[in-house]
């Protein structure tokens, strides 16, 4: 089974933590900041039943959205050892399952949430489960079937276990949604080394860097 070959270089020796550090700094989702409500000072108005029963519902959806907020924070901090390449904590093993484990305390409340699904996919390509992984990014885009981030993601657990047209297919959709998405014209050029299409990598990797080098 292959480990994600995600780099714009071409070193014959490539460690998993460089690779899977450059991927995750280029594909990785946000965490989403929570909603900051606000006091407004005013007379007391009476209201109706109706409304007093819609108020709890409110207030129990921006404690939701904060405490998933609140992870995705603790789960950037995680994240954290990949994003400095100079870093000692890149010798350390990196903690999947404790990433994972917060992942889904956040599909507990949310089962939906398509970052925390995202992000678990890609945890599972790390600990080198990619049918695992292939299972959450399908999830995600049952909701989204035209999300770039996911499709991309999906093409590389494909490439993964050796289904390099399939990858492929999946990769030329994020493109078609993007023509400057850096990351999946990358991938697409290391599955068509891998296929031996050495010259239409090469072309594709020149481009990935120059879009990345512009867009980030």
């Amino acid at each position: 089974m292959r480990s994600p070959a995600l780099c714009i270089s071409c070193r014959p020796q490539i460690s998993f933590i460089e690779i899977a550090g450059l991927w995750l700094v280029m594909t990785s989702p946000k965490a989403p900041k929570a909603n900051k409500t606000k006091k407004t000072a005013g007379k007391f108005e009476k209201s109706s039943p109706g409304e007093l029963k819609k108020k709890p519902a409110s207030k129990g959806m921006e404690n939701k959205e904060e405490s998933i907020a609140a992870i995705f924070a603790r789960v950037s901090e995680l994240m954290g050892s990949f994003e400095n390449s100079g870093s000692d904590e890149q010798l350390k093993p990196f903690d999947y399952e404790g990433v994972i484990r917060l992942l889904d305390i956040i599909l507990a409340i949310d089962p939906k949430n398509r970052d925390a699904l995202n992000y678990k996919g890609i945890m599972y390509i790390g600990c080198g489960d990619n049918e695992k992984a292939i299972g959450y990014f399908d999830q995600a885009l049952s909701g989204n079937p035209a999300d770039k981030e996911v499709l991309n993601n999906k093409g590389i657990a494909l490439y993964g276990i050796g289904k390099d047209n399939e990858a492929l297919e999946y990769v030329d959709k994020a493109i078609e949604l993007d023509r400057r998405y850096s990351d999946a014209l990358m991938n697409k050029a290391v599955i068509l080394h891998g296929m031996g299409k050495d010259e239409e990598a090469e072309q594709l990797m020149a481009k990935a860097r120059a879009f990345y080098a512009v867009n980030g």
